[in-house]
Formats: C-alpha cells, structure tokens, sequence
C-alpha cells in the first residue's frame, strides 16, 4: 500500500503482517510478553475512538511523558495521529524548568505518563502553573484515569463512532503537523520541531530501504523513544515486521541482551565507549600470555578496515583475534548481534574499527531533530560505507557545505518551522536550505564527514581552533572518565572539567585498602590525581600540540540528564554547565604565567 501518513505504517502492518504474534514484547516480572499485531492495531483504534468520545478534534494536542519505552507508547502515537491530533512526546527526565516551558507552550487537552513517577512530576507543574489536566496512568490500570479504562472506553464507543474515525482518517494530509519534539537543547530552553507527516514517513521509507533488518529478525529498543532517532527508527521495524523488545532501560540492559540475543540494537556512541571501557577493564585483570593475547588483539581491531581487501595472513590473524577474544565479547552483547546503528553524537573510528573487528557491523549516521532526522548512513553493500565519515546520503535529501564550512540541507524530511519561533525559522531555514549547525566536508566524492560544531567551535587566543567534541570523545575512552567538557575559548589553552568514573575508582581504591567516605574526599585524594594525571599526559601523546590539555579539574558531582547536565540524548548541555562551574573555569585561568 501507498503510506503517505505515519499511521498508514499500522495499516501496512496489518495487511502484511496479519499473523504477527511478537510485534512487540516487554518483560513483566522477569518474563517477556509477547503482544501482536492484532492487538496493537485494535488497541490503537480504540484510543483513537477514545478521543473522539472525549470530544479531541484535529490539530489538539496530546502530549505523552514516559520514563521508559512501552508497546503502549505506540497505541498513543497511531491513536492520536489517527484523528488528526498532534502527539508532543517528551521524557520525565528533562529538568522541571524545560518541561513546565513545554506544557505550557504546547497547552496540551490531555497527558499520557508511563508510571506513578512521572504522573507526581506532572501534576506538580500542572499544580504550580494554577491548571489541571486530566492525566492517564499506563502501569496501575486501577488508577482513576488508567489506560485500561481509556481503551474500555474506546470499546465502549466503537460501533457509534467507528464510521467518524474512517472519515477523519480518510481526510487527514500528509501536509498536517503530525508531532512537535522539543529538542532538549544544549543552550536555553528546549525547541519544539514542529514535523508533518510527510517529513517523518519521507525519512522513514528513504532508511528503511537501506535497514537491513527484516521479518524474522529481533531488534532491543532502548533509548527513548520521545527522542526522533528511536522513534523513526521504530517506524522503520514495524515496516519491516521486525519484532520490537523493548527493554527495562539502560541498567538493564545487559541482561536483556542476554535474554533477546538481538539482531540488532539503535544506539548512541557513549554505550559503546562503555562496552569497550568494560572489556579493557577485564583485560586489565589478566596475566601472561592470555595478557599479550589481549593487547595483541585489541591493537589488531583498532587498526582494522572492513572495505579493504586484506590477505591471507591478515584474515588469519583477524581469525584468531576473534577466536581467543573478540566472540567473548560478541557473546556479551548476545551472540547475535549483525547491525548497530548509532548516532545522535560522532564516535571515534577507533571504536567502529574494533566493533567490525569483532563481526558487529556499526553503521554510522548523521542527523537532526528538524531533519526528521535522517541526513546520512553508512551501509551496506561496502562500497556505500567508510569508517571515520557518516557516510552517503539518504534517497531524496540535498546537502551543501557553506563557505563557512557549515553543512546545509534540503529535502522533504526538514521540518515545517519551530514551534511560536518564527524569527528563529527564519534565520534557521534560508532559501529553502535548513543550517545545520554542523561543521563537515564531503570526501571521495560521496561520504559526508562530520568536523565539528558551529556553535561549540573555538579559537584560543594563539588563534588555533578546538572542536571539544573531538577532545571530549578522546578522553572518555579512558576508563577513569565518565564525562568531561573542555573549555578554553579566548583563553592560551584548553582545559577540561571531569566527572570520573566514580564506580570504578571507589573498586580500585577499596582494594588498595583506601575508604573514601564521598565523592568529595575521593576527587581530593593525592594517589587519585597522580593516576589522572599519568592518564591525562598519555592522552595528550595522541593529541596535537595546541589540542592538548593543559589543566584539568575533577568534580565530584555525577552528571545526568535529571540534573541538567546532560540532555536527553547524552549531550553536554555546555551553557549549563559553563555557568554552573563558572568559578571554577575562571580559576583554571587566573594563574596567567602557565
């Protein structure tokens, strides 16, 4: 069938999947349940017909708030986009400032909350902006307002307002504004990108052509799904009949590894980073010849090229790299794995080197919210691929590098406009080409290469540009760090700002018999700074001259997305943060002899 609007993919589902038993699974007391397409169809029906009762028309706005990725965050989005309404998701985990600047920018007639949690953060703003709104539970169906009464009064209405729905359905534009999503912003309050039908299902059928995921395959959902990476990414395994896990979240997401042994998985560089850190740590731990064995062997996958032709010995020794190391990690990501798509930041080439190494394909992409989100991918065949760079672009999306080095892009996937921000729109969106804000070049011809960002982009005052992301992504390769920004604009050097890795150092010290009772007393500890020192001169060995760090500060505060140092996504959110360690920055600098 033709799918013009994003709820057509439900349709499509249906008609080409009608025996799907698995189409979705969440586990529910340490078992997995198994939901089926029959099921997420009805279901969404029924919260459409729902609605309708409720007196929702066309352009109101729903919005859903879910602390973690449920089959029912789906029967949301097809029900509400099926009437015509507008669905605004967002997570719990954003700073209470950002999510009462979105309820009371959206003004939404009602909210969806997975759980007990985030209903109490909701009715609190709600509360404190002197307003109500009814609020509908997912996790306690004995709730007031629980999900399972909205779907029985969906039932409830079915036969009368059945005919009300086709029509509605039938009327809706592929032109209509389908969601707003509010990028978490890494300055200011969050954007709402306002994206029609056509920008998401435009995106959605160019990369799902190029997924190589099908009918039989299973893929473990994990990042939010509010976040247009996952969500479209989603989109594109209901197209394809993909079973959809969705698992606990990140804490466990080991075990559910285990349990799903995944096909495939979408995800952000910084979980790779920690799967490589964790392997390193293990490796740490050994002796002799196995010691060498795993030193040879990693070496051996950082330096590895999968589009070469490499010859026989090559292929031996990358054999018996995979015999004696590599297939000990694939097993820990599930023994299955032959897709892992990333995004939402750069990933140093080094990992994808060592992940293609060990036979876990890692397919780069570049995108943005307002880009739905879609720009470029690396895939397959090889030829289409190239480590370092995010590869070709998709089918039917244009990109221009300005003078400036900024990449631009045009295509049916850039959003409508932002949403109440038309001066902003304007100076974003020129001539029909949205910018970006991303630094890049285009190399061989048709591989797009990410170089920085615009905006994070600064000169010190010997004049040298530093890209901190590039800095950032160094430095969080070692096992000591957890999170860290660099800083330095103006200033004669770059400098860093370090969130160790508080798990790891409290086990390291402990067997050395050293008890330091908080995070406080552990980052002023002399035989701590001396390894972050020793740790910091090894990086720099890998850095240019004017990239190094010259003076670096431990914190001893942890950064999350609850307390506003990180945005959703995993960004630093820098303004932030270089406002909350404004003191400490400028004590980095006060001692101008260095």
């Amino acid at each position: 069938m033709i799918i013009r609007r994003i709820f057509d993919i439900l349709e499509n589902y249906r008609i080409n999947f009608p025996e799907k038993g698995n189409a979705f699974s969440v586990k529910k007391d340490n078992n997995w349940i198994f939901i089926s397409q029959d099921e997420y169809y009805e279901t969404s029906r029924y919260v459409s017909i729902a609605l309708l009762s409720m007196g929702f028309k066309p352009a109101d706005i729903v919005v859903s708030v879910f602390s973690n990725n449920l089959p029912q965050w789906n029967y949301i989005d097809m029900g509400v986009l099926q009437i015509g309404a507008v669905h605004v998701s967002v997570h719990p985990a954003l700073s209470e400032n950002d999510l009462r600047y979105v309820l009371r920018e959206t003004n939404p007639g009602l909210l969806f909350v997975s759980d007990e949690k985030a209903y109490q953060t909701i009715v609190r703003l709600f509360k404190n902006l002197g307003e109500t709104r009814p609020v509908y539970i997912i996790e306690n169906p004995t709730y007031e307002r629980s999900f399972v009464q909205l779907v029985d009064l969906g039932k409830e209405n079915s036969e009368k307002l059945d005919h009300k729905l086709t029509a509605l359905k039938n009327s809706i534009s592929e032109n209509q504004l389908a969601t707003i999503i509010y990028t978490s912003g890494t300055t200011g309050h969050p954007k709402g990108v306002m994206l029609s039908h056509k920008n998401i299902v435009s995106n959605v059928m160019a990369a799902s052509k190029l997924q190589p995921l099908r009918t039989n395959d299973r893929i473990l959902s994990f990042l939010p799904l509010c976040h247009v990476y996952e969500r479209t990414a989603n989109y594109q395994f209901q197209l394809h009949g993909t079973s959809i896990y969705y698992s606990d979240g990140i804490k466990s997401l080991t075990q559910d590894l285990t349990d799903v042994r995944p096909d495939g998985i979408t995800t952000v560089p910084r979980l790779l980073e920690k799967v490589l850190i964790n392997i390193n740590l293990k490796g740490r731990g050994f002796h002799g010849i196995r010691k060498w064995i795993f030193s040879c062997s990693m070496k051996f996958g950082y330096r590895h090229d999968p589009v070469k032709k490499h010859h026989l010995f090559y292929r031996l020794r990358l054999f018996i790299a995979n015999r004696l190391v590599f297939d000990k990690w694939k097993k820990m990501l599930g023994g299955h794995l032959r897709y892992i798509g990333c995004g939402g930041a750069s990933i140093d080439p080094r990992i994808e080197r060592i992940f293609w190494a060990a036979g876990i394909p890692v397919f780069q992409g570049y995108g943005l919210t307002e880009c739905s989100p879609l720009v470029a991918l690396n895939r397959m065949p090889l030829s289409e691929m190239k480590i370092g760079t995010v590869g070709p672009l998709i089918e039917d999306v244009d990109v221009k590098i300005s003078p400036e080095g900024e990449i631009l892009c045009r295509g049916p996937n850039v959003m409508m406009s932002y949403y109440r921000k038309e001066a902003l729109t304007k100076k974003t969106i020129v001539k029909g080409w949205l910018h970006t804000g991303d630094l890049g070049i285009m190399t061989d011809g048709k591989f797009l290469k990410i170089t920085g960002r615009k905006k994070e982009m600064f000169k010190t005052s010997y004049g040298k540009y530093i890209v901190p992301s590039v800095l950032e992504s160094k430095l969080k390769q070692s096992i000591l760090i957890e999170q860290t920004m660099i800083v330095g604009e103006g200033k004669h050097f770059a400098a860093a700002i370090i969130s160790p890795n508080f798990d790891y150092l409290y086990q390291w010290l402990h067997r050395s018999n050293i008890h330091p009772e908080s995070n406080h007393e552990l980052v002023s500890l002399k035989v701590v700074n001396q390894l972050f020192e020793d740790e910091v001169k090894r990086i720099n060995k890998e850095l240019g001259k004017y990239e190094r760090i010259i003076r670096y500060r431990l914190i001893p505060d942890v950064w999350g997305t609850g307390s506003g140092e990180l945005s959703v996504s995993l960004k630093l959110k820098r303004t932030y943060l270089a406002e909350k360690y404004k003191l400490l920055i400028q004590g980095i600098y006060e001692d101008e002899s260095q």
